[in-house]
């Protein structure tokens, strides 16, 4: 079975039916620009996130199903951490603050953007 990996992705950048995969690259690239700029001191994480900006932005363009999916599942993986992350450190606190509920309400908001966008990018498999 002789099949071509360019023929499966979609250039169209205003197809519909890709249109929510697009929305959580963007979401996954803006994500890593900020963990750019915020590691900029450490060149090991900043390697990651210059990685990271290349898949996702190679990913917004293309939109390969395989690559989608292992994306989606890898992201949902990292953001699900993050989320007990956020928990753990909101455990941390002594005393329930002010500071402690701005830690759990940002760091849950952000978490579960993230599960949601690894599930638009799970979506798109399903599309035709």
């Amino acid at each position: 079975m002789n099949t071509n990996i360019l023929s499966e992705s979609k250039i169209g950048l205003l197809d519909k039916r890709l249109l929510a995969s697009r929305i959580s690259c963007l979401f996954f690239i803006l994500f890593n620009i900020y963990w750019f700029f915020d590691t900029i001191n450490q060149p090991f994480l900043n390697l990651i996130a210059i990685a990271g900006i290349i898949v996702f932005s190679t990913q917004f363009i293309f939109q390969f199903k395989p690559v989608n999916g292992i994306l989606g599942g890898l992201s949902f993986l990292l953001c699900f951490y993050m989320m007990l992350a956020v928990f753990d450190e909101f455990t941390d606190f002594v005393v329930a603050t002010s500071e402690a509920y701005t830690l759990l309400i940002v760091g849950l908001i952000l978490s579960l953007l993230g599960m949601a966008g690894s599930f638009l990018m799970l979506r798109s498999l399903t599309i035709n």
